[in-house]
């Protein structure tokens, strides 16, 4: 049972992704910049676009659930990640501790993005951002040098989108930055899971 639970990321990821497109087929239209547009654009269309309400031209957007159903399956699979992702540099240390408590909080934080968008993700940010250091400390300092490398770079962009965001800076090229550190986090989970399901399975 421990040993599937490990791989529960990869089934998050999974039905994250189905919903995305499943979701985005259903978008009425209309992006940040462009309110005339019809349908979803995966570079100018933010993902959060697809759990509003109501669209920037103001119609009721109907693929609203299935992006939530998708956006909770994931979240709540990465919990598994931020546990075990520690096995890769002890799982008894202060790292670890760290790691897992500001992953998982990060995580639950975001479920609740549909309500105050804004809030949740400074709050999760906030905890990602001493989350972050930590692992990737505790990467090089047991000579995990390839994740460390994938984990730097997914983190590079999460970074990246969050000062944009914040600065209101380019808001037209953060979508296509959004989709980017998407899929740099998932390359990190997939190689990381990869990597510590050996140890958890022994």
């Amino acid at each position: 049972m421990k040993r599937h639970f490990v791989f529960l990321p990869f089934l998050g990821i999974a039905v994250f992704v189905c919903a995305y497109f499943y979701a985005a087929s259903l978008y009425p239209g209309s992006t940040f910049g462009h309110h005339e547009t019809i349908g979803y654009s995966h570079l100018h269309n933010f993902w959060c676009d697809l759990i509003d309400r109501v669209t920037y031209a103001g119609v009721p957007n109907p693929s609203r659930w299935i992006a939530e159903l998708g956006m909770i399956a994931l979240l709540f699979s990465l919990l598994s990640y931020w546990y075990y992702l520690p096995f890769l540099f002890g799982p008894s240390r202060w790292k670890a501790r760290v790691v897992r408590v500001c992953g998982c909080t990060a995580m639950f934080v975001g479920l609740f993005l549909p309500f105050a968008h804004d809030i949740v993700i400074n709050t999760a940010f906030a905890f990602a951002l001493v989350a972050f250091p930590a692992a990737l400390i505790g990467l090089v300092q047991n000579r995990e040098y390839k994740i460390f490398a994938v984990a730097a770079i997914a983190i590079l962009f999460c970074l990246i989108s969050f000062v944009m965001w914040r600065a209101r800076f380019d808001l037209e090229l953060l979508p296509t930055v959004q989709k980017l550190t998407f899929l740099s986090f998932f390359t990190w989970i997939i190689v990381a899971v990869r990597r510590y399901s050996r140890f958890v399975a022994t």
